[in-house]
């Protein structure tokens, strides 16, 4: 494995910390500048070779939970929204939070009625036609097949569970407006009594959010074309509404060793799987990041998550404050270190009018949870 820009690692001691050996070999000068730009959509220009970073102060009030929560931008109202994950005590929460972009704050909202149980490991997307959030799957125990409905005007839940829906963990999940569906790639599955009995997802999920649609609330699968990407978990995506299409990155295999950095995209209109396969240098296998889609300058910015280390036939994971950015045009990797802290299992959504990447939470080598708010600039 190499540390950011290509800098050669040695091997930590077993049982060392290893965040401080990445943050100081970051500081002394590894980062690498973006390469060409290619034909494709307009982009700014990128001056800088490392990202920006911007730490928002959200004064005293944050989440409790810091990990495995689920965000999504509500742009019309300017905010951030946050349900579930955990806590600093490792406690499942069911809280739904609201990050408000104008003040920097954090405000709870309480619905009215019943709510959805805990969950992490779950998504949570915005149905933009019918201005409510979706939230689908997770877990506290088993994998969920919960689907419910938050209406945004009237801030209450309702619980729309069907059964031909699947139960699944660790998916990715994106709103299509042309297709009024949600779109739900891989994951796994498991119950709580057989914890050892994973079953890992290739299959694509969509959920007919259309309220005109007969089929309203109900879960099918997508007959895809082309070879599919490997069944995983713990990966992350994003939707590019400039060719109307879902892209897949990272997370975790079969195996509780194989960790994966390929990138794929669905086209949602073709239905057709096709892999981007970037040149040059490229981000080290690994899972439970946080990705932010730029989609007026093309650009996939990846922050953080969890790689493995193998050393001798033993294996180590450790986590990573690596920030790598994919030109989707070029297909170029370029890396852009340059964090304080390594994290994984954090939250992140890109936000056109801040022109930046919001990562909020985490979880580090110190004690609890991360609760800090950071915009991430790439371009």
């Amino acid at each position: 494995m190499r540390l950011p820009g290509g800098c050669p690692t040695r091997r930590p001691r077993p049982g060392r910390d290893l965040w401080p050996i990445l943050v100081l070999a970051c500081l002394g000068g590894c980062g690498r500048s973006a390469g060409t730009p290619g034909a494709g959509p307009a982009r700014p220009s990128r001056a800088a070779a490392r990202g920006e970073w911007e730490e928002i102060d959200p004064g005293r009030d944050s989440p409790p939970a810091g990990e495995d929560a689920a965000v999504v931008y509500d742009a019309a109202r300017r905010r951030v929204l946050l349900y579930g994950g955990k806590d600093d005590r490792d406690v499942v929460r069911g809280e739904l939070w609201s990050f408000d972009l104008g003040t920097n704050r954090w405000t709870e909202i309480h619905p009215r009625g019943p709510a959805p149980p805990p969950r992490e490991d779950h998504s949570l997307v915005l149905d933009e036609a019918g201005d409510a959030l979706v939230l689908f799957g997770g877990e506290d125990g088993s994998s969920s097949r919960e689907t419910w409905l938050f209406d945004l005007r009237a801030e209450s839940w309702k619980e729309i569970t069907h059964e031909s829906a699947p139960a699944l963990e660790g998916h990715v999940a994106v709103y299509d407006p042309a297709g009024r569906r949600m779109v739900v790639f891989g994951g796994m599955s498991q119950e709580k009594s057989r914890k050892d009995e994973k079953v890992l997802e290739d299959r694509t999920w969509a959920l007919d959010l259309d309220r005109a649609s007969p089929g309203y609330g109900a879960w099918s699968v997508l007959e895809t074309k082309g070879t599919r990407p490997a069944e995983r978990r713990e990966h992350r995506g994003a939707f590019d509404p400039l060719r109307r299409r879902l892209v897949v990155f990272g997370g975790r295999g079969r195996t509780k060793t194989r960790f994966l950095n390929d990138v794929w995209v669905l086209d949602l209109r073709s239905l057709e799987w096709s892999e981007i396969e970037a040149a040059g240098e490229r981000p080290d296998p690994v899972r439970q990041t946080a990705v932010g889609y730029d989609a007026a300058a093309d650009l996939l910015a990846v922050f953080g998550g969890e790689v493995r280390v193998q050393d001798a036939g033993d294996g180590k994971e450790f986590r990573v404050d690596e920030v790598w950015v994919l030109d989707l045009a070029t297909r170029q990797w370029s890396n852009r270190t340059g964090h304080p802290r390594p994290v994984d299992d954090h939250s992140g959504v890109f936000l056109p009018d801040l022109g930046g990447t919001w990562i909020y939470g985490g979880s580090s080598a110190w004690p609890g949870k991360q609760h800090q708010t950071w915009l991430l600039r790439v371009r």
